[in-house]
């Protein structure tokens, strides 16, 4: 049996979803250190400078706004849109994905996002966990 066009398409967008609808940090052994939000953007979206270049747009869009909380479609999209000249979709899979690993956070699904500081404190915790697995794997005990 074929798939209509409509199928392959929801098949296609499910695969791109797993494979880049989230942030993706990379750490780099050549970045020794972090000097200004661009560099940090890449690190989060090192597969897509597009999404990368996005996020980093919203983060100085907010800080324009001097706010911590915004809605997207009300207070950032149509600017980000008219002088990033991405696509809605582009900017809200961008979005999602901030969302989604910790860096934006909303408590309700209809109120504006807020930065919050979840994602700093679960990247301290992986960093302990991981110098802890270090020792172990040198010490033989794992």
């Amino acid at each position: 049996m074929e798939l209509s066009k409509r199928e392959k398409d929801k098949e296609y967008w499910a695969e791109y979803m797993k494979r880049r609808g989230f942030v993706t940090p990379k750490i780099d052994a050549s970045k020794t250190g972090i000097r200004d939000l661009k560099v940090f953007c890449n690190m989060l979206f090192p597969f897509n400078p597009r999404k990368a270049e996005l996020a980093e747009a919203v983060f100085r869009e907010m800080s324009r706004l001097r706010t911590t909380k915004v809605e997207l479609y009300r207070d950032l999209a149509p600017r980000i849109i008219r002088e990033k000249r991405c696509s809605a979709r582009t900017l809200s899979q961008t979005w999602k994905a901030l969302l989604r690993s910790g860096l934006l956070y909303r408590a309700r699904r209809n109120e504006p996002a807020r930065l919050s500081d979840t994602f700093s404190n679960r990247l301290e915790m992986i960093a302990d966990y991981w110098r802890e697995v270090m020792k172990a794997i040198e010490e033989g005990e794992l």
